[in-house]
């Protein structure tokens, strides 16, 4: 089985990166992900000081919103309400363990309204994939530490869990539902299942607006 997707370089940067309003708004301007990088670093875009990590930071942005595709962009260029959601499907686009851990384990959560989401569900979680993805084997503690800690703290940035990772009823706006639902599938199933809402949140669109 491929390990693609569960590549663990993904810990970099948060849920809401900076400049990625600019970002949307220059890939709507049908710049490549490399011409993107290089205005978000030039004019600063990201607002880091740091040239180095200016430089990461502006690589990282356009790399995450690359794949949303142009509703997505014009969505969060508009600085509209429910923009952490379409950075949580960059994110789980991204990362397959990220997306997979939100379809498999947050969800199911959400949906049976568990009391938490705890420390023991992630690590329960990594060692039935670890026996499909090899290179998950033999992690240090510390590596697994650190990836668990940026899963929950995005997931708690886009309202999926609360301090004490509760699941939280969250509602997704509809045209960010519509954006969503007609995202491509990149892990062989719906992108919608990666977000820990009732389903109701996507069956319920009006037939002549999904994929619009």
């Amino acid at each position: 089985m491929s390990d693609s997707g569960y590549e663990l370089g993904f810990t970099s940067g948060t849920l809401m990166l900076a400049g990625y309003r600019e970002a949307a708004e220059l890939f709507l301007e049908c710049l490549p992900q490399t011409q993107v990088s290089k205005r978000l670093f030039a004019e600063n875009l990201v607002r880091i000081e740091g040239g180095n990590h200016r430089r990461a930071m502006a690589s990282l942005t356009a790399s995450r919103l690359a794949p949303l595709g142009r509703p997505a962009w014009q969505y969060l260029a508009s600085g509209l309400q429910g923009a952490e959601f379409l950075m949580w499907l960059s994110l789980c686009l991204r990362s397959r363990l990220t997306a997979d851990f939100a379809r498999e384990v947050l969800r199911d959560h959400a949906l049976i309204q568990a009391s938490a989401t705890t420390d023991q569900d992630f690590l329960e979680f990594w060692k039935q994939k670890a026996l499909w993805h090899p290179h998950l084997q033999g992690r240090s503690d510390k590596s697994i530490n650190k990836v668990r800690q940026f899963v929950f703290t995005q997931a708690r940035k886009a309202g999926f869990l609360d301090r004490h990772n509760v699941p939280q009823e969250v509602f997704i706006p509809t045209q960010v539902a519509q954006i969503i639902v007609a995202a491509k599938s990149r892990w062989g199933w719906p992108m919608r299942e990666a977000f820990p809402v009732p389903p109701q949140q996507f069956e319920l669109l009006p037939d002549d607006q999904v994929g619009a």
